[in-house]
């Protein structure tokens, strides 16, 4: 009798031995004697290397509600069934449940897996966290019914669910309220103009909900929810975090735009008034391509391959479109370096006119025989371009031919006249100019005008010149002085028929 009750506690010994020979048999046995229908707290607590038999029942209960509670759903298929397993990045016997939670791994004790004494010494303190024991206390207090069940959930916590749900709306309105209240006088006091509520409102909503989720995400633990719905409610969690994250960056480059382009109109230049649209887009790219990596990634999907695919088609698209990223980048150093501004006059190549728009890809100029020229930004980023449009002074310069028969002093009291009127004249540059007489033609003594015009455009440089020929013209009446034309003399010599012989 002594030997058969001896080979059945050996095949107990063995057969329990065998129970928690692997990582996988570990955790199974763990979560399967805590469920309803097979509940037994004392086989479940051999999964933990405790002597003890009361504190590694507590401890097994503590760690299933703490898993249960932060929705860490444990996936079985995933965990090794192999005796020997060996952790590939600290070449230990260790197997961690989640990515993400370093506190609760499996170690390997005397050929046998166990959660780890590390998990085991923590787990009073992570249960804690998500079950207060004020909390408890409070429970104890209530009526019965508060523990009845409804739906599947006690009513305590479908009670709790709803009050969450208020507190989330509370929330939502007073940070949104914040954001905008201080962020519009904010930006109000360092641009000194009038923000409109919209865009400021279009960012701070999704960013309200990102931090209500973040209050909430951390406190609905509280509520002790039934694993398959805390799982549900972690991946909604989850999903939404990159989602709004990604809306608030799209809206806050909206926002920041808007604010440069206040700036931007106060300026002279309106290169800038076209270079915020054009930095707004590139950056609402890169917000959107960036946000939709970590939107996949939150859903579990492995993007490796995407990323690759992306790669050889980003190759290949480069390679096709070397003239559009050429053009990019000649758009960039026009838009930087600014050798001319939308309104400008320019000479560039055989051509000349007026910058009527710079765009992504190309810069259009209206010629003077109203013809609309364009040219890639990257050809004309690499041009000499000569900028008329941003010339400080006009030059004008003529020459006046007086008749020879005109007494040389009217002709030097014309040219103290015709100085006078370029100090007296608006628009004209004083503090240098020449008038001389300056030359002798065959027809005509010539007086060099040599002057300048302060004026912004083209339109007002012939009214400035119209205004000083017409002075000039009256002056020369005023002094006698006569304008030579262009004439020759012919003469004609007379031959005797004996010197012709």
């Amino acid at each position: 009798m002594a030997f058969i009750i001896l080979f059945f506690t050996s095949l107990n010994l063995f057969s329990t031995t065998n129970q928690i020979s692997t990582p996988y048999s570990a955790v199974y046995n763990h979560l399967k004697y805590l469920q309803e229908d097979s509940f037994n707290p004392e086989k479940s607590s051999k999964s933990f290397y405790i002597e003890d038999k009361e504190k590694a029942i507590e401890i097994a209960k503590k760690l299933k509600r703490y898993l249960d509670a932060n929705g860490k759903f444990v996936e079985l298929d995933k965990i090794p069934t192999n005796p020997n397993y060996i952790d590939s990045l600290t070449g230990n016997s260790v197997f961690y449940l989640f990515k993400d939670d370093e506190n609760v791994f499996l170690e390997k004790i005397n050929d046998n897996w166990y959660y780890s004494r590390f998990t085991s010494s923590i787990t009073p303190k992570l249960y804690e966290s998500i079950f207060p024991i004020g909390l408890k206390k409070i429970l104890s207090y209530l009526p019965d019914f508060v523990n009845s069940k409804f739906i599947g959930l006690e009513f305590w916590k479908i009670i709790g669910l709803l009050v969450y749900l208020i507190l989330s709306l509370v929330l939502y309105l007073s940070i949104k309220g914040l954001i905008n209240r201080y962020v519009l006088r904010l930006l109000n006091k360092i641009i000194r103009g009038n923000i409109t509520l919209k865009p400021i409102s279009n960012a701070s909503s999704p960013l309200s909900i990102v931090l209500v989720l973040y209050i909430l995400s951390n406190m609905i633990v509280y509520l002790m929810l039934p694993i398959n719905l805390s799982k549900i409610l972690s991946n909604i969690i989850n999903f939404l975090y990159p989602f709004l994250l990604t809306i608030v960056f799209y809206r806050i480059t909206e926002l920041v735009a808007e604010v440069f382009e206040r700036i931007a109109e106060r300026t002279e230049t309106t290169t800038d008034d076209q270079l915020v649209p054009l930095v707004s887009k590139s950056i609402k790219v890169v917000v959107v391509v960036v946000g939709s990596f970590y939107i996949v990634d939150s859903t579990g999907v492995d993007y490796t391959p995407l990323l690759a695919g992306a790669s050889i088609g980003g190759l290949a698209l480069a390679l096709a479109a070397q003239d559009t990223v050429k053009n990019f980048f000649g758009s960039v150093t026009i838009f930087t370096d600014k050798p001319f501004d939308v309104g400008d006059w320019i000479v560039f190549g055989s051509h000349e006119g007026t910058v009527e728009e710079v765009g992504v890809r190309s810069t259009r100029v209206r010629t003077f025989y109203n013809s609309l020229v364009s040219i890639p930004n990257g050809k004309i980023s690499d041009m000499t371009i000569d900028n008329m449009g941003k010339r400080q002074y006009r030059r004008y310069t003529t020459k006046l031919n007086v008749r020879y028969d005109i007494p040389i002093s009217r002709i030097e009291n014309y040219v103290e006249k015709l100085k006078e009127t370029v100090l007296n004249l608006e628009n004209t540059r004083k503090d240098y100019f020449e008038i001389h007489i300056n030359d002798l033609s065959d027809s005509s003594i010539q007086i060099l005008i040599y002057i300048f015009f302060e004026v912004e455009n083209w339109t007002e440089e012939l009214k400035s010149r119209q205004k000083f020929i017409v002075e000039a013209l009256k002056l020369a009446e005023e002094c006698k002085v006569k304008f030579a034309y262009p004439t020759q003399s012919i003469q004609i010599e007379k031959y005797n028929n004996d010197d012709i012989l």
